[in-house]
Protein backbone atom coordinates (compact mmCIF):
# COMPACT_ATOMS: atom_id res chain seq x y z
CA UNK A 1 0.00 0.00 0.00
CA UNK A 2 1.33 3.70 -0.89
CA UNK A 3 1.83 5.52 2.55
CA UNK A 4 -0.87 7.54 1.87
CA UNK A 5 -3.46 5.35 1.81
CA UNK A 6 -3.87 4.80 5.76
CA UNK A 7 -3.93 8.87 5.87
CA UNK A 8 -7.14 8.76 3.65
CA UNK A 9 -8.81 6.15 5.55
CA UNK A 10 -8.33 7.79 8.50
CA UNK A 11 -10.18 10.91 7.01
CA UNK A 12 -12.86 8.97 5.54
CA UNK A 13 -13.34 7.32 8.98
CA UNK A 14 -13.60 10.64 10.70
CA UNK A 15 -15.51 12.61 8.30
CA UNK A 16 -18.76 10.92 9.18
CA UNK A 17 -18.40 11.93 13.13
CA UNK A 18 -17.75 15.74 12.06
CA UNK A 19 -20.26 15.73 9.67
CA UNK A 20 -23.25 14.64 12.14
CA UNK A 21 -21.77 16.77 14.67
CA UNK A 22 -22.94 19.80 12.49
CA UNK A 23 -26.44 18.34 11.92
CA UNK A 24 -28.62 20.35 14.33
CA UNK A 25 -30.93 17.97 16.70
CA UNK A 26 -34.44 18.37 16.69
CA UNK A 27 -35.56 19.86 19.07
CA UNK A 28 -38.48 18.75 21.89
CA UNK A 29 -41.76 19.84 21.15
CA UNK A 30 -43.06 19.77 24.61
CA UNK A 31 -39.64 21.80 25.82
CA UNK A 32 -40.46 24.15 23.42
CA UNK A 33 -44.28 24.53 24.21
CA UNK A 34 -43.66 24.80 27.84
CA UNK A 35 -40.62 27.97 27.42
CA UNK A 36 -42.85 29.25 24.15
CA UNK A 37 -43.67 32.92 25.46
CA UNK A 38 -40.95 33.22 28.83
CA UNK A 39 -38.31 35.17 28.00
CA UNK A 40 -35.06 36.46 30.16
CA UNK A 41 -34.79 39.51 32.33
CA UNK A 42 -31.35 39.78 30.69
CA UNK A 43 -33.40 40.13 26.95
CA UNK A 44 -35.92 42.86 27.92
CA UNK A 45 -34.39 46.36 28.08
CA UNK A 46 -34.53 47.98 31.27
CA UNK A 47 -37.69 50.83 31.27
CA UNK A 48 -37.57 53.92 34.07
CA UNK A 49 -41.07 53.29 36.02
CA UNK A 50 -43.11 55.90 36.81
CA UNK A 51 -42.71 57.81 40.76
CA UNK A 52 -43.95 60.66 42.81
CA UNK A 53 -42.18 63.03 44.00
CA UNK A 54 -41.69 63.17 48.09
CA UNK A 55 -42.67 65.66 50.76
CA UNK A 56 -40.28 68.42 50.23
CA UNK A 57 -38.05 68.55 53.49
CA UNK A 58 -39.47 71.05 55.78
CA UNK A 59 -37.38 71.01 58.66
CA UNK A 60 -33.56 70.11 58.80
CA UNK A 61 -33.93 67.97 62.09
CA UNK A 62 -35.09 65.33 60.21
CA UNK A 63 -32.27 65.42 57.50
CA UNK A 64 -29.29 62.77 58.54
CA UNK A 65 -25.57 63.64 57.77
CA UNK A 66 -23.82 61.84 54.96
CA UNK A 67 -20.31 60.83 56.26
CA UNK A 68 -17.15 61.37 54.50
CA UNK A 69 -17.05 65.33 53.95
CA UNK A 70 -13.79 66.34 54.79
CA UNK A 71 -13.22 68.92 57.48
CA UNK A 72 -12.07 72.21 54.04
CA UNK A 73 -15.50 70.88 52.01
CA UNK A 74 -17.39 74.27 52.08
CA UNK A 75 -20.71 72.20 52.18
CA UNK A 76 -22.61 69.73 54.58
CA UNK A 77 -24.30 67.08 52.60
CA UNK A 78 -27.37 65.67 54.29
CA UNK A 79 -29.97 62.95 53.12
CA UNK A 80 -34.05 63.14 53.91
CA UNK A 81 -34.51 59.38 55.41
CA UNK A 82 -37.98 59.72 54.61
CA UNK A 83 -37.63 60.09 51.04
CA UNK A 84 -35.42 57.02 50.14
CA UNK A 85 -37.71 54.39 48.10
CA UNK A 86 -36.65 51.63 45.37
CA UNK A 87 -39.05 51.60 42.80
CA UNK A 88 -40.34 48.37 40.60
CA UNK A 89 -37.40 49.68 38.14
CA UNK A 90 -34.62 49.11 41.00
CA UNK A 91 -34.07 52.56 40.80
CA UNK A 92 -33.22 54.29 44.23
CA UNK A 93 -34.92 57.32 44.57
CA UNK A 94 -34.08 59.98 47.29
CA UNK A 95 -33.52 64.11 48.25
CA UNK A 96 -30.26 65.16 49.11
CA UNK A 97 -29.67 69.22 50.78
CA UNK A 98 -26.24 70.69 50.26
CA UNK A 99 -25.97 73.18 52.63
CA UNK A 100 -23.05 75.67 52.90
CA UNK A 101 -21.78 77.15 56.27
CA UNK A 102 -23.49 80.43 55.60
CA UNK A 103 -26.61 79.13 55.20
CA UNK A 104 -27.22 78.90 51.45
CA UNK A 105 -29.33 75.05 51.02
CA UNK A 106 -29.85 73.66 47.54
CA UNK A 107 -32.45 70.48 47.61
CA UNK A 108 -32.21 68.03 45.11
CA UNK A 109 -34.18 64.79 44.01
CA UNK A 110 -31.94 61.78 42.76
CA UNK A 111 -31.78 58.67 41.56
CA UNK A 112 -29.67 55.78 42.00
CA UNK A 113 -29.16 52.60 39.14
CA UNK A 114 -26.59 50.71 41.24
CA UNK A 115 -26.47 47.82 39.10
CA UNK A 116 -25.21 50.33 36.60
CA UNK A 117 -23.84 52.05 39.17
CA UNK A 118 -25.63 55.20 37.06
CA UNK A 119 -27.13 58.30 38.54
CA UNK A 120 -30.35 60.93 37.39
CA UNK A 121 -31.36 64.21 38.79
CA UNK A 122 -35.24 64.62 38.49
CA UNK A 123 -35.79 67.53 40.26
CA UNK A 124 -34.10 70.87 42.27
CA UNK A 125 -36.01 72.38 44.80
CA UNK A 126 -37.94 75.52 43.60
CA UNK A 127 -37.04 78.10 46.73
CA UNK A 128 -40.50 77.95 47.66
CA UNK A 129 -40.85 74.35 49.06
CA UNK A 130 -41.67 72.04 46.33
CA UNK A 131 -39.70 70.83 43.61
CA UNK A 132 -39.33 72.01 40.05
CA UNK A 133 -39.25 69.26 37.14
CA UNK A 134 -36.26 69.21 34.91
CA UNK A 135 -36.63 68.61 31.23
CA UNK A 136 -34.33 65.95 29.55
CA UNK A 137 -32.04 64.94 32.26
CA UNK A 138 -30.20 62.04 31.76
CA UNK A 139 -28.80 58.91 33.60
CA UNK A 140 -25.02 59.43 33.96
CA UNK A 141 -22.17 57.11 34.92
CA UNK A 142 -20.43 57.90 38.49
CA UNK A 143 -17.20 57.61 38.46
CA UNK A 144 -14.71 59.00 41.88
CA UNK A 145 -15.18 62.51 42.10
CA UNK A 146 -14.05 65.46 44.27
CA UNK A 147 -16.17 68.53 45.14
CA UNK A 148 -19.78 69.34 45.59
CA UNK A 149 -21.32 65.83 44.04
CA UNK A 150 -19.02 63.43 45.13
CA UNK A 151 -21.06 62.55 47.24
CA UNK A 152 -23.15 60.69 45.08
CA UNK A 153 -19.89 58.31 44.72
CA UNK A 154 -20.26 57.94 48.35
CA UNK A 155 -23.90 57.09 48.38
CA UNK A 156 -23.50 54.69 45.82
CA UNK A 157 -20.55 52.70 47.52
CA UNK A 158 -21.04 52.44 50.60
CA UNK A 159 -24.78 53.45 51.27
CA UNK A 160 -27.61 52.81 48.93
CA UNK A 161 -26.07 49.97 47.13
CA UNK A 162 -23.91 47.21 48.35
CA UNK A 163 -21.26 45.46 47.71
CA UNK A 164 -22.86 43.56 44.63
CA UNK A 165 -24.11 46.75 43.30
CA UNK A 166 -27.91 45.87 44.79
CA UNK A 167 -29.97 48.74 46.13
CA UNK A 168 -30.19 48.22 49.85
CA UNK A 169 -33.54 48.58 51.35
CA UNK A 170 -34.31 51.65 52.75
CA UNK A 171 -34.62 50.91 56.36
CA UNK A 172 -31.02 49.51 55.58
CA UNK A 173 -29.65 52.69 54.03
CA UNK A 174 -31.20 54.29 56.98
CA UNK A 175 -29.17 52.67 59.32
CA UNK A 176 -25.61 53.14 57.61
CA UNK A 177 -26.47 57.16 57.51
CA UNK A 178 -27.37 57.09 61.34
CA UNK A 179 -24.85 54.16 62.54
CA UNK A 180 -21.74 54.71 60.20
CA UNK A 181 -19.39 51.46 60.33
CA UNK A 182 -15.67 52.07 59.89
CA UNK A 183 -15.45 49.79 56.95
CA UNK A 184 -17.70 52.22 55.20
CA UNK A 185 -15.34 53.94 51.80
CA UNK A 186 -15.16 57.33 54.08
CA UNK A 187 -13.94 58.90 50.32
CA UNK A 188 -13.91 62.53 51.29
CA UNK A 189 -15.35 65.13 48.97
Amino acid sequence: MPPIFPLLLACALLLPVSVSAQVPVESDPRIEEQTRGITSRADEPWVEGEFEFPPYPDSDDDLLPVPGQSASSRLEVFLDPDSITIGADGVSRYTVVLSSRSGARNVIYEGLRCSEVTHRVYAYGDGRGGFGKLQEERWQKLTPQSGTYGYRYVLARSIICDQFNRARPPKEVDARLRFPRGNMDQKEY
